[in-house]
């Protein structure tokens, strides 16, 4: 209560796990608000976060906002206590306590550092207020605007009935065509999420951009917080395929379905859209646990029976 009371307010908006009011559902919802329009994913995994929690790294930043060190010698206590296992006692020199009630509010505190160094590597990575004017749009607007004028002037019904055809394709050609250009190196964003040791970026740029940003993060943890990036499960990927984050699969949606807007003009409604997707094994798992799901397998193929609840 005491460590919530001192850091809630100072954590940063990106950080979703263990905090109140926010949940897994909170930090995907941000992802599908904010991630729109992203070209990579970097997924983020701490290798035994809760295992490798410096201790020394700990207290110093528990140092830096509260002076008491009576307090502070009881956290060292806490991160001291140690574990039984199979009646034998184990000494912790790192990490936090496996179901200690502080365990989480203290691996809040100690990736603060980690968020707050990202917030910053944001403002500087950023660059641009818009993208640049797709060329090729502009050429369906200015054959639209010709088309319209010309129908202004023509009494023709046939030659009316043409203009309108014209114009018609004018517009579905033009939503095919994004506004800007998306090969702009002169506009970059990035958006960065984390729910506990697990973070998920998306950015707006190159991959050579995503590879630099893994290994900036990489080399902060390793100096600043004693911890190690896993190389297996940092993975960056296209943003067409799926990143794996809190059980569900991510990806930016290429669609050209067309939808009209309140005012009646036909958007690419879809078009960049973040989409979340749950997986197959995440709703078998949830389903056999509920045990309304019976699995045959017939011809090295597994097919999934109805089962009622008892």
């Amino acid at each position: 209560m005491i460590l919530e009371t001192i850091y809630e307010g100072h954590f940063e908006n990106c950080s979703y796990g263990f905090r109140p009011g926010r949940s897994c559902y909170t930090a995907l919802g941000q992802i599908q608000k904010s991630f729109n329009g992203a070209k990579w994913f970097v997924e983020g995994d701490i290798k035994g976060f809760f295992d490798n929690i410096n201790h020394d790294v700990m207290i110093g930043i528990l140092r830096e906002r509260i002076s008491d060190e009576r307090f502070i010698r009881l956290i060292r206590k806490f991160l001291n206590a140690g574990y039984v296992e199979d009646w034998q006692f184990h000494k912790t020199h790192s990490g936090t306590p496996q179901g200690g009630i502080v365990s989480p509010i203290l691996a809040n505190i100690y990736l603060d550092k980690l968020d707050k160094y990202m917030m910053e590597y944001i403002r500087n990575f950023d660059i641009g207020e818009n993208r640049k004017t797709n060329k090729e749009r502009i050429q369906y607007e200015y054959g639209k605007r010709l088309a319209v004028v010309k129908l202004k002037s023509v009494n023709d019904k046939e030659e009316r009935k043409a203009i309108i055809k014209q114009i018609k394709a004018f517009d579905k050609g033009r939503t095919l065509i994004s506004c800007g250009d998306e090969m702009d190196c002169d506009y970059k964003r990035m958006k960065y999420v984390r729910y506990a040791d697990d973070f998920l970026i998306g950015i707006i740029g190159s991959k050579e951009d995503s590879e630099r940003i893994k290994e900036d993060i990489k080399n902060f943890l390793q100096s600043k917080l004693k911890l190690e990036l896993s190389d297996e499960k940092t993975l960056i990927t296209h943003t067409e395929k799926s990143a794996k984050f809190l059980g569900y699969e991510i990806y930016v949606r290429k669609s050209n379905l067309t939808k009209r807007d309140k005012k009646g003009r036909i958007r690419r409604a879809f078009n960049k859209k973040v989409y979340l997707k749950l997986t197959t094994d995440v709703m078998k798992k949830k389903l056999l646990e509920y045990g309304v799901l019976e699995i045959k397998t017939h011809n090295g193929k597994e097919q999934w029976k109805p089962k009622a609840r008892v």
